[in-house]
């Protein structure tokens, strides 16, 4: 409230107020119904459908799926159900009852599932109050032992159920964190049967292809996994890891447990086989051979660490080139001549790989031909290579304006000019800039809104 608002409100008596309230609220039936959302607090069943039928009202202002709502409306559609999200969440931390914060959180889920079949979400809005929402239920959930019996009864049955719900068709993930928070639950021994049960019933309910359908059976089979990690069931653990190897995530836990133990052989063994189930990945693949790479290293598999450490290097990690400099010792230079010409040559070649190791080795002739080939990195590496080639350096610097001054058309792009001319001018002094910016000047007299940023150089 403004100082100006609160100094006027203060002179009324609280009957003209009620009678202020009370015109306004006939004249826009908005303040009516946030009045009452927010100020008219009932029990918990019906605090719940007061919400609801608030959340209906604030659908149908939008047009309730009738016609498309663009990304402004959007906007403020989201903020005023984040309202109810609010209000709902006061009235769990006035009067600790869960259910309220809970059911109206998983209804605001479903409203903003089917709205986004009508609604522009390019900003992100809808799917942020979804978020919103889920993360309300787990803070709410982590509460669980201060729940009454009845309302850990009736939320737990709650959120089983909500995976069941056909506006989860299509949005696994979202299918999957509706029924996640059950696991709060689960310190009843019958809890933790009935969402295991419902666990295995999604996974066997799933009729995705087959991508859609194992990441859908991995991250079900991760949430069985945390479930008897929260229990500290763990022989059901990992006798569940062993039984899902094809899986990434099992592989790779499976991998970190022996590697915990030291026992590298058995993670040589199961990078190996997981380079092999996954090879039609190359992120997984990468992965496994860098566990592998880190394997044999412990165990000082000088053949096999530059074997995988050359084959890592090359496919963009950086930080194995100082390995791959201690193995090489007696013949560093040559290795790094190989090194060079297999990544200037391979068309998978990364620019950002190659340049970080000429900079890691200080090859500043081989840096400079890098700027002669791609005249846009003068900028990012004139500094380093000023010292030995302060002549090419200022040449390659000015070809580049030259470049980017006939390719500027408004005056943001020939403010971007000007700022590449200042830094010249700092690496080079006045002389050399002022010839520059004359000769532009001159060059692009037809263009006075270029020529008004060259004088302010």
């Amino acid at each position: 409230m403004s100082k100006k608002l609160n100094e006027l409100l203060s002179k009324f008596t609280k009957e003209e107020l009620i009678s202020i309230i009370e015109d306004l609220s006939s004249e826009y039936k908005e303040i009516e119904d946030r009045l009452i959302m927010k100020y008219n607090v009932l029990d918990v069943d019906d605090e719940i459908k007061k919400n609801k039928k608030y959340l209906t009202k604030i659908t149908r202002k939008y047009g309730m799926g009738r016609r498309f709502v663009n990304w402004r409306e959007c906007g403020s559609y989201a903020s005023e159900v984040i309202e109810v999200l609010d209000n709902a969440k006061e009235y769990y931390n006035d009067l600790y009852k869960p259910a309220v914060v809970v059911e109206t959180s998983l209804e605001v889920i479903s409203r903003m599932i089917n709205a986004l079949d009508y609604m522009d979400d390019s900003n992100g809005d809808i799917g942020d109050v979804i978020n919103y929402a889920f993360n309300l239920i787990d803070e709410t959930c982590m509460d669980v032992e201060e729940f009454s019996q009845e309302d850990k009864k009736r939320l737990f049955k709650k959120l089983l159920n909500e995976g069941d719900k056909e506006v989860y068709d299509g949005w696994s993930d979202w299918r999957l964190q509706a029924i996640s928070n059950c696991i709060y639950f689960c310190e009843d021994v019958k809890n933790r049967k009935k969402f295991e049960e419902k666990i295995d019933e999604l996974i066997d309910k799933n009729n995705s292809d087959d991508y859609s359908k194992n990441y859908f059976i991995e991250h079900a089979l991760n949430m069985k996994l945390n479930l008897y990690k929260y229990v500290e069931d763990n022989e059901k653990a990992q006798k569940l890891i062993e039984e899902n190897l094809k899986y990434p995530s099992f592989r790779e836990n499976m991998i970190i447990k022996y590697r915990d133990l030291k026992d590298y052989k058995k993670v040589i063994e199961l990078a190996e086989d997981g380079e092999i189930s996954d090879k039609k990945y190359i992120g997984l693949v990468h992965k496994w051979k860098t566990y592998r790479y880190l394997a044999n290293k412990e165990l000082n598999n000088v053949e096999e660490v530059e074997k995988l450490g050359r084959y890592l290097f090359l496919n963009g990690n950086m930080s194995i080139l100082e390995d791959l400099k201690e193995i090489h010792k007696s013949d560093w230079k040559e290795y790094y001549l190989g090194l060079k010409a297999e990544l200037s040559n391979d068309s998978r070649y990364k620019n950002y790989l190659y340049i970080d190791m000429l900079i890691k080795e200080n090859d500043l002739e081989a840096l400079l031909e890098v700027c002669k080939k791609d005249i846009r990195y003068i900028e990012d590496f004139a500094e380093i290579l000023m010292e030995d080639y302060k002549e090419d350096v200022e040449y390659i610097y000015r070809v580049y304006i030259e470049r980017i001054s006939d390719m500027a058309s408004d005056r943001k792009k020939y403010r971007s000019v000007c700022k590449v001319i200042k830094n010249y001018k700092k690496l080079f002094g006045d002389i050399g800039t002022v010839k520059i910016v004359r000769e532009l000047k001159a060059k692009y007299i037809k263009r006075p809104a270029f020529i008004d940023e060259l004088s302010k150089i």
